[in-house]
């Protein structure tokens, strides 16, 4: 699977679609959610997030 650049959030009632993009604009994920399901997909991701933002930071700290 392609690196997601680019993702969106459509946000309705009960549902939610997710899209990803990868860096050539092509669409690598696409998923419709309703909430608790979006839910787990973002507690999934949060580490990842927290500790891709840690890294980037320190690098650039230590510049």
């Amino acid at each position: 699977m392609s690196d997601i650049i680019t993702a969106g959030l459509d946000l309705a009632k009960n549902v939610y679609q997710v899209h990803g993009s990868d860096c050539a604009g092509r669409a690598v994920l696409r998923k419709n959610l309703r909430r608790t399901g979006l839910v787990a997909q973002i507690n999934g991701r949060i580490a990842l997030v927290n500790d891709w933002l840690r890294s980037e930071f320190s690098q650039d700290e230590s510049d």
